[in-house]
Parts: C-alpha cells; structure tokens; sequence
C-alpha cells in the first residue's frame, strides 16, 4: 500500500505539511492516505481542470455500427486487451458480433458486451508502437489519441444503458461485461469505479461457485479465467484503499485453475498461437501472485509490529526465509515459456507479457527485500548484512522504475503509477542517508 510506506517514521518530517485525508477501512478503523484520488468523489475530480477525464470536456459522438467498423475495434480488443486477460474466446465474440451486425442495438448482454469490446478496442493502445518511440509526438496527450478515447467513451456510454441487466442476471456472460467494464474504468484512471465493477462480478462469480452452477467442459476454461480476474483485479485496487472485504474467497480447489494449453482444446486457426500464449502468461500470472501475497503477509507482519513497537521478531530471523523467497522467485523465472520470459532493463521487453512479467517481478524482489530497508533507513547501526540486502530492495526498486512505460495506456496504468510512487519513496528515503549506496542509473 502506498500509504503504508508513507507513514513510515522517515516519512514524519518530510510530509509533516501535507494535507491527511482521512477514511475508515473494512475493520471499522480510521485510517488516512496523503493521496485523495480514491477518496474523492468522481463528479468533483472531473471538475478539476487538470484531473478530469480529457474526454469529459468532449460531447459525445455516434458511434458506428458498420461491420468494417465494429470488427476493426473487435480485432483490436482481441490483440491488445483480451490477450492478457482471456476471459472471452474469440469464436463466442464472433458469433455476438454476428448477431450485432444481424439486429442492431438491441438492450441485451450480448450488445452490451460486444459495445464495452468496441469501446476497450478504441482507447487500447498497440504496445509496439509504445516501445519503438517513446517522442512527445506519441504520448497519451496527442490529438490522435484523444479521439480514440472520446470514441471508446462513447462506446462505453452506450454499453453503460445495458450494464444493469449484468447486476441482476447471474451467468458467465453478465460476470464478463461486469468484468470488462472493470478494465475500461482501469483503463480510464477510474479505480473507484472499477472496483464496484469487480466486486459485482466477483459476487457473481461466488455465487456460482458456492451453489455448485459453474460451467462444464470448455466453458470451465473461460470461467477460471474470469475468476482469476476479477479475483486479482479486485484485490489490486483494495490493497491500495482497503475500504471492503474482496467479493471473491481465496480458491480451494484445484480446478478453479485454468488448465495449461494443451489440454484446453485451442483451435487451429491464425489466433491459436496467440490464445495459447495469454493462457501460458495467465497461468504465469497466477503462480507468481501467490507467492507474492506470502511475501506481502510476511513483510506487512514484520513492519506493522515494528512500527507499533510489538515486534517479537528479529530482522535477522528474516534473512534465511527471504533466501528461501528469492530462490522461488528465481525458479518462477527460469521456468517462464519463451513468449513470457522476459530480459532484464534496460533491454526493452518484446510483448506485453514480458513487460507486466517483469514489472511484477521486480516488485516481488523490491517487496521481500523491504524488511531490511525499512530496519536499514531508521537503524544506522544495522549490520552490513541487513545493509547488504536493503540495497538490493533499492535496485529492483530503480529497476522497476526503469523498466515502466508511463505513456502506455492499460488496465494496469493506475496500479504502474501507484508501484512507482513506492519504489520512487523508497529511493527518495534511502538518498536522505548517509549509510546507504544508492544503485546506479
């Protein structure tokens, strides 16, 4: 949590004159934050010249319901969205397109869903594009840009009109363009309102899985990857503003994962390496996120008691279960499919999934590492050891900022901003010092 490192000892002096906004979490306690992005209503921040929406000051514009059209922007969510979170085949978003082009816009789920791919395909941006320039001429400010996003908008605008049926209905199709929407409103800057999106999708999703009315067969396939989803989409923003319990209970059983590529029946088409390959980076995902949340258990246990001066646990006690922690993630790196495993910075990554692979591994080695930042920053007289390790937090921590395209517009582009304030606080910390060696870059 952002705020958590904040409130750090070595915060106190050099934020002393910044305003606290205060809120109270899921346990009933009070709690505050020195960012007011999540607290602050949504109609207020896009009255805020600088903080609205640029497309809020556009009027809104028909949109086309041209086959050429819709299949351009279609194509484009296959490529650049869906691709790193399956969660729709591409046979089953061809036959609701078809009925699209047949009917029109009919209030259904179905041209609910096929009006949020429309809209997520306009704003999405080609990562290639992202890599190969990285020129003001390209930024997410330019005129080009702009439209696309005044046109996912709205998109978006039309599929809100239909959205309700999602909040009433209980089935796979309802809980994918609950979910979808989540991602436009991630998408967009909007986490508040892509929480609500997530956790009525995840309260679908519970639904099904405690009444024993999940899915069979292929079809199993899609609802795992739905429930990964919403389950790690959810639990990234309220790890950030923790104001409610996640919708989705930790998964018990084994076939609640999605089952690895060659089992999942792909079919053979232009699309099918592809498929294969965002299956392998889901499963990646999965694997790399839970021993991430033992790690994030293990550091939030050690720093809370420190700070609330209860701690009964040495910092050197930690020395050999990090070890242990470093040695998995390693394993999880050596053991990634060609198209996921990625190159350290500064060579750029070549897919999406290298560059979200690698964010995410940076961070877990920058968070295991945090004990001994945090013991090192308000301990001069720490040993060398636990000196030794807190610089090696600060590497992955410049790494992760290193390796980040701030100009790439994505379901995860608010959460990439909120890990670079972390990272970016800590090296800030560290360089008021005397006794630690900042990483070089």
């Amino acid at each position: 949590v952002s705020d958590q490192i904040l409130q750090w000892p070595v915060f106190e002096q050099l934020l002393s004159s910044l305003q606290r906004f205060p809120y109270i979490d899921f346990h009933g306690t009070e709690a505050y934050s020195y960012l007011d992005d999540l607290l602050t209503p949504s109609e207020d921040l896009s009255s805020r010249s600088s903080s609205g929406p640029p497309w809020k000051s556009f009027a809104l514009i028909n949109i086309s319901t041209e086959n050429v059209d819709v299949e351009k922007l279609v194509e484009q969510f296959h490529q650049r969205v869906n691709i790193k979170n399956p969660i729709l085949s591409r046979q089953l978003a061809s036959e609701y397109c078809q009925n699209f082009h047949e009917d029109g816009l009919l209030f259904n789920l179905e041209t609910c869903l096929v009006l949020l791919m429309c809209a997520l395909g306009a704003i999405s941006m080609d990562y290639g594009s992202v890599i190969t320039s990285q020129s003001p001429g390209n930024n997410p400010s330019s005129a080009p840009d702009l439209a696309n996003l005044r046109l996912g908008h709205s998109y978006f605008t039309a599929a809100e009109k239909r959205l309700g049926a999602a909040i009433s209905t209980v089935n796979t199709l309802s809980i994918q363009c609950l979910c979808l929407a989540g991602i436009f409103h991630m998408s967009s800057i909007q986490p508040m309102h892509a929480l609500r999106m997530f956790h009525a999708a995840g309260i679908s999703l519970q639904n099904l899985s405690s009444t024993g009315a999940r899915p069979a067969g292929e079809a199993s396939q899609m609802y795992s990857s739905l429930f990964w989803t919403c389950y790690k989409s959810e639990r990234e923003i309220l790890a950030e503003i923790p104001i409610n319990a996640p919708a989705l209970r930790e998964p018990g059983m084994p076939n609640v994962y999605p089952q690895p590529p060659q089992a999942a029946s792909i079919a053979s088409n232009e699309w099918a390496a592809d498929e294969e390959d965002s299956w392998y980076f889901l499963l990646s995902e999965i694997a790399l996120r839970r021993i991430t949340d033992q790690v994030t258990e293990m550091v939030s246990k050690y720093i809370h008691a420190e700070i609330d001066l209860s701690g009964s646990q040495s910092v050197q006690q930690l020395i050999p279960i990090v070890a242990e922690f470093e040695q998995q993630a390693e394993t999880f790196r050596e053991n990634l499919p060609p198209a996921v495993k990625f190159p350290d910075v500064p060579e750029a990554a070549s897919t999406e999934w290298q560059q979200y692979s690698r964010g995410r591994y940076y961070r877990l080695l920058e968070l295991m590492h945090r004990p001994f930042l945090f013991n090192a920053l308000h301990d001069p007289g720490c040993s060398p050891v636990v000196r030794s390790l807190a610089e090696k937090g600060l590497e992955n921590a410049l790494r992760y900022i290193q390796h980040s395209h701030i100009c790439h517009r994505h379901h995860g582009t608010w959460l990439q901003l909120r890990n670079a304030l972390k990272e970016a606080s800590l090296l800030l910390a560290a360089s008021k010092t005397t006794w630690l060696t900042m990483p070089r870059g």
